[in-house]
């Protein structure tokens, strides 16, 4: 049973004996402040050692925080310094057989600085560095892609074209025989071994260097040699060198146009797509009649030519094109397409 306040009558009873005990008791006496004043002053410095060691921990939790995130922030910056991202030295611009890609490039179309570049017998391959030179890589060739500026040759052969890039960089080949370095050009450097003049396994007998334009500089230790266009020079281990002509257009240079990456004649014009095939070749445009220049600059071209040489190139655009041509003393003479 309850009553209005909700206690039984027990509970109620033993509140009011309680209450009446207290008014019987009177009121306590204030104690005086000399007694009371010792227990403050040990609460009081209770209290404020308390807060200062709260205080402290607060303090060396976030200085450990604000530690963290320095380490972490010059953890992330020594990573970056000690890990940088490779830097690409350009892309493989095409490749024909067995041609392996080792290093820390792999295998896809980025080349990054240490990257070896192998091609088996009958395989070729085309490097586009992007500093601007072409790198072609004949058959049975070994190069190694130091830098933007120094491409190893190790064995077999490779050819170098820079001056269809404006502002290409110059770049040196470097061969256990020598360095090849040049200024806008067009050149093939060759490692000559076994058939070419040495015993096969003793390394390279030669350094054979031909230039199709422009000049190169060709140096073993203190001692240079300059070969210019047209100019072959063989540059023996033991010293000797040799000295041959080397025409600009011909067989010599058959497996450099074969390994030309093709141009994208979409939406190119005629005119560009004759200078490229004159560059790839080495034979010069004649226009058989007054105004045919300025007909090819006009023209626009559509398609694509890959997988084709040059060479083949030209039979397959000149014709849709209202042309044809042919070979005459070393030049390429283009002419009208009589047929409709």
């Amino acid at each position: 049973m309850r009553d209005d306040a909700g206690q039984t009558p027990r509970a109620a009873a033993d509140d009011g004996e309680v209450e009446a005990f207290f008014r019987l008791a009177g009121r306590r006496p204030r104690l005086p402040e000399r007694e009371v004043a010792p227990a403050r002053e040990v609460v009081r410095a209770a209290w404020q050692g308390q807060v200062r060691r709260t205080a402290r921990v607060r303090l060396v939790g976030l200085a450990a925080a604000l530690a963290a995130g320095a380490l972490l922030v010059t953890g992330s910056l020594w990573l970056g310094l000690e890990r940088p991202a490779a830097r690409s030295l350009g892309a493989l611009a095409l490749e024909s057989g067995e041609v392996t890609l080792s290093g820390p490039g792999g295998r896809p179309q980025a080349l990054a600085p240490g990257t070896v570049i192998a091609t088996g017998s009958g395989a070729r391959a085309a490097v586009r560095l992007a500093s601007g030179p072409s790198v072609r890589i004949d058959e049975g060739s070994l190069v190694r892609l130091e830098s933007a500026e120094v491409v190893a040759l190790d064995r077999g052969a490779l050819y170098v074209d820079s001056g269809a890039a404006p502002g290409s960089a110059a770049l040196e080949v470097a061969t256990p025989l020598g360095t090849v370095r040049h200024l806008g050009t067009q050149f093939e450097t060759r490692l000559l071994t076994g058939e070419d003049g040495s015993p096969p396994g003793r390394g390279p007998a030669a350094l054979r260097v031909r230039v199709r334009e422009g000049a190169v500089v060709v140096r073993r230790g203190e001692a240079t040699n300059e070969v210019r266009a047209g100019g072959e020079l063989t540059w023996y281990r033991g010293g000797e060198l040799r000295r041959a002509q080397a025409p600009p257009h011909g067989p010599l240079w058959g497996w450099a146009e074969r390994s030309a990456p093709p141009l994208a004649i979409e939406d190119a014009s005629l005119a560009r797509f004759l200078a490229w095939v004159s560059r790839e070749t080495g034979l010069l445009w004649r226009y058989s009649e007054p105004g045919m220049a300025a007909a090819a600059e006009g023209i626009t071209l559509h398609g694509s030519i890959e997988g084709l040489t040059p060479e083949e190139a030209l039979a397959v655009v000149l014709p849709g094109c209202g042309f044809r041509h042919r070979r005459v003393d070393g030049e390429l003479v283009l002419l009208r397409d009589p047929s409709p």
